[in-house]
C-alpha cells in the first residue's frame, strides 16, 4: 500500500516512459474491505466483509518493520530509495532512451545493443539501481564497448 500511495507524496511516473509518449498516474486508495472468514462461514446473512479505516497504520506498522529488520530509517533502505528514484518527478540528468551502438547511424537495429551485450566477449552489464545510474557505455554488436 505504500508503494501504491508513495505515502502519498507523487505520481507514478511509467518507468520512465517518457521517450514512448508515456505519462504518469496518481494512485489514491480510497476505501480498503477486510474479510473475516469466521463472519463469513457462519453466517448466512453476513459477507465477513468489512470497510475499515486501518490501511494507514498498517502502513506505519510496515515501516517500523522494515527500520526494526534492517536497521536504519526507511527511507533510506535501497529499495526505497530505487523506487522514490524511479517514480520522481524531477527529470533525468542523463537523457532517457534505449541503448543503442555507435553504428545505430548505419542502419543497425535498437536490439543489437542487447545482442552485443550479450557476447561471450561483451561486457555483459546489468542494470544497477536508479538512484546509482550513470548511463550505459555503446556496444556494438560483436560486443565492443565504446565508452
Amino acid at each position: 500500500m505504500w508503494a501504491l500511495t508513495l505515502g502519498g507524496q507523487g505520481c507514478h511516473r511509467l518507468g520512465y516512459g517518457k521517450p514512448l509518449g508515456l505519462g504518469s498516474a496518481q494512485i489514491e486508495i480510497t476505501a480498503i474491505e477486510t474479510l473475516d472468514p469466521a463472519v463469513r462461514y457462519t453466517s448466512l446473512t453476513n459477507s465477513g466483509y468489512a470497510e475499515t479505516d486501518r490501511w494507514e497504520r498498517w502502513i506505519e506498522a510496515f515501516q517500523r518493520a522494515a527500520e526494526a529488520r534492517w536497521g536504519m530509517p526507511f527511507s533510506q533502505l535501497a529499495p526505497v530509495v530505487d523506487l522514490l528514484s524511479l517514480l520522481n518527478y524531477q527529470e533525468p540528468e542523463l537523457k532517457v532512451h534505449y541503448p543503442y551502438s555507435p553504428e545505430q547511424q548505419s542502419g543497425q537495429k535498437q536490439f543489437e545493443w542487447f545482442v552485443g551485450n550479450k557476447r561471450d566477449k561483451g561486457p555483459k552489464l546489468e542494470l544497477g539501481l536508479a538512484a546509482e545510474d550513470e548511463g550505459l557505455p555503446l556496444i556494438r554488436k560483436d560486443g565492443k564497448v565504446n565508452w
